[in-house]
């Protein structure tokens, strides 16, 4: 608990109590402190509603309360201090609309946060007469409506969150806020993914300031093709664009945006080939072009990308081998492949993805044996090779895979013993080896004791195996050794019968 003494010192200018774990309420105490300037019990675990009392301090320039767990409506007297330079009360539970005079009753106000709330209501079109504003995040709420173009006239604006509210109504005139944007020269951080915007993106978001570093578009109804005026942002690090109705091929000019770090194109319906320059993007380490319909080949330059961290190139038409070079970037921790027309061998590089822990090239056309190189890939946690046309035996480098908790070769031709050693590794929660060619004893011990977490279907010659999986008893040594007595007299009979005539 806050102790609510700490109100009687009328002479404090600053309270700073934040980061700590602090229980109970805001304590209306504290709206005594005529002086109080600076006020912050930021990341606490505080219930309740800030005291209406606290729109007494007047002086006060920092407001900072969240994230807590805090409630009820902001007091309309806290938005009439005008001195206030930062607000935020994001991470809480807070509801209301806010008031359309906002930046006339805060015109000092330099940083607004308010997101992960639950505000309704439109965005006030006022926020433009607070000039000296920077930072405005009112993301993760219940907004709708249209984003004021007003906020063009904020020359100091270097972040504007709008992400996961109603904003937009579908259409193209919802992305008329953007030319507006153009003025912002300052502007680093724009995010308003996760919305209903719709239609294409002008072409005057080429026109947004250099100093822009993320771009946040993602999950809305946006169409047309990606304007390849998008080099001009050429200190981008985040260009997040998935889940969209984004059409037609990547654009070339995408590889002169060599600051890159994160390039979210999935979920669209681009189609054509990944355009080879995209290999210049060498800080990249997340790349997800998946769900889409590109085809050709995978450039061989994406062995360029030394940092990749992940990439996934998923439900596409790609065909052609897989290129040994990415499959050598150490740097990997998951690399999704699946559903795709890939051919050829799973190249044994497949080894040096010494960080890796997902690894799917399932659903494709992959052939020949699975390498036993997989087994240097210590840190491996997901396995999914079903779907393709692997032959041979299961390599026993499978089982020095320690921290595998998914493995999946269904559907393949693998022939042979399952692997004993697979029983000892300690997380495997899931095994799916259906449809293969697989023989012999079903071990007891490890996964295997779990019949739910494993499939052998359309193994039609493995036996034993716990009872649960209502596999055929395997012949007993006994019976095995009668068999092959059996053969041997038939032998020895048949050769006397040929002896006689």
């Amino acid at each position: 608990m806050i102790p609510s003494e700490l109100g009687s010192l009328t002479k404090l200018v600053g309270l700073g109590l934040g980061t700590n774990n602090f229980t109970g309420v805001i304590p209306a105490s504290f709206s005594n402190i005529s002086s109080l300037r600076y006020f912050s019990v930021n990341d606490n675990n505080l219930m309740g509603t800030i005291p209406y009392e606290f729109g007494r301090l007047k002086k006060l320039t920092v407001f900072a309360i969240g994230p807590n767990n805090l409630s009820g409506e902001i007091p309309l007297s806290l938005y009439n201090i005008s001195s206030m330079s930062l607000f935020s009360v994001a991470g809480n539970h807070f509801k209301g609309t806010l008031p359309p005079d906002i930046g006339f009753t805060l015109p000092n106000l330099q940083q607004f946060y308010i997101d992960l709330n639950e505000f309704f209501g439109m965005i006030p079109d006022s926020f433009a007469n607070a000039t000296q504003l920077q930072f405005i995040d009112v993301g993760s709420n219940k907004f709708f409506g249209q984003v004021p173009a007003s906020f063009g006239n904020l020359p100091s604006l270097r972040l504007l969150g709008l992400e996961n509210n109603s904003l937009g109504n579908y259409s193209a005139n919802s992305l008329d806020f953007i030319p507006s944007l153009t003025n912002c020269s300052q502007l680093e951080t724009l995010g308003f993914g996760k919305n209903n915007f719709g239609g294409a993106l002008p072409n005057s978001i080429a026109n947004l300031s250099t100093r822009l570093t993320m771009l946040y578009l993602e999950d809305n109804h946006l169409s047309g093709n990606i304007p390849a005026t998008l080099e001009n942002l050429v200190n981008l690090v985040v260009l997040s664009m998935w889940n969209n109705l984004f059409t037609g091929d990547i654009p070339v000019s995408l590889g002169k945006l060599q600051n890159l770090q994160v390039l979210n194109l999935a979920q669209n319906n681009l189609f054509g080939k990944i355009p080879s320059s995209m290999g210049n993007l060498t800080r990249v380490f997340e790349l997800f072009l998946d769900h889409n319909r590109l085809e050709g080949t995978l450039p061989p330059n994406f062995a360029n990308f030394q940092k990749l961290q992940y990439l996934g190139i998923s439900n596409n038409i790609l065909n052609g081998t897989i290129p040994k070079g990415v499959l050598s970037l150490s740097t990997s921790i998951q690399l999704d492949f699946s559903r795709n027309s890939f051919t050829g061998n799973l190249p044994a590089e497949v080894g040096k993805l010494k960080n890796i822990n997902l690894l799917d090239f399932s659903e494709n056309n992959l052939t020949n044996e699975i390498p036993e190189t997989i087994g240097d890939c210590q840190t491996l946690e997901l396995l999914s090779l079903h779907g393709n046309f692997f032959q041979g035996a299961m390599p026993s480098a499978l089982a020095s895979l320690r921290g595998l908790q998914y493995l999946d070769v269904s559907q393949n031709n693998l022939t042979g013993q399952i692997l004993l050693g697979l029983e000892k590794l300690p997380f495997l929660k899931y095994l799916n080896l259906s449809f293969n060619d697989l023989e012999g004893e079903v071990p007891k011990k490890g996964i295997f004791q779990n019949a739910s977490a494993i499939s052998f279907i359309g193994n039609t010659k493995l036996c034993g195996g716990v009872p649960k999986l209502q596999l055929p008893p395997c012949p007993t040594k006994a019976s095995a050794q009668r068999k092959t007595r059996g053969r041997k007299l038939t032998i020895i009979i048949v050769s006397t019968v040929v002896t006689f005539l």
